[in-house]
């Protein structure tokens, strides 16, 4: 393999085996425009089939990942956007349809938005802060995708009794989690700036 090839092996774009991962991360972020849409246009069916499909794609892309080791700077860049991406649009569209509550979605958003800060201000000064996704940004992530699927599905069985579907216990279950994984992010981020 030549220089330019390993050196574009590692950022993981070439069109081989190990650029898989990439490729799903890809469709997700193709895919959270089209949830948005559809949800907007009242169809639930469609909504509800690509939201699965990018659900099961954030799963795939990272067991591939790691199960072949096909890691990648590109998908460590792209996946959490992609990620962000189709909750933000997913929780807009569901509020717009009056099936998730206001303060929920602009809780996420907060949340998302300050690590996007973060983020953007460690860029400018040059700050080498590394924060690796934390154990419980993982389980609100988890549960996010829980209560979208929970607020998509949950429409087809209108005859079903409520305690089928734990639409209220997630929302204010999800609630707990971004403010606790919020505060984690603001915690740790304050912990690993240079010191005057």
């Amino acid at each position: 393999m030549t220089e330019d090839r390993k050196q574009l092996a590692a950022v993981g774009w070439p069109l081989s085996a190990n650029s898989l991962p990439n490729f799903l991360t890809l469709s997700r972020i193709i895919f959270a425009p089209l949830v948005f849409w559809f949800l907007v246009s009242e169809r639930l069916v469609l909504a509800s089939v690509f939201f699965l499909i990018a659900s099961f794609s954030d799963w795939a892309d990272g067991w591939l990942a790691r199960r072949f080791s096909w890691q990648s700077r590109l998908g460590k860049l792209l996946d959490p956007i992609a990620d962000k991406l189709l909750v933000f649009l997913t929780c807009l569209g569901l509020s717009l349809a009056g099936k998730l509550p206001w303060w929920l979605f602009f809780l996420i958003i907060g949340r998302d938005g300050l690590i996007l800060v973060g983020g953007l201000v460690t860029l400018w000064r040059g700050w080498r802060i590394t924060l690796d996704p934390s154990w419980i940004s993982k389980i609100n992530t988890g549960l996010q995708f829980s209560l979208i699927l929970d607020c998509l599905i949950s429409p087809f069985f209108p005859n079903y009794p409520s305690y089928f579907f734990f639409t209220n216990e997630m929302i204010y279950t999800v609630t707990i989690t971004t403010l606790v994984s919020g505060v984690d992010y603001a915690y740790r981020f304050l912990r690993q700036l240079p010191r005057r």
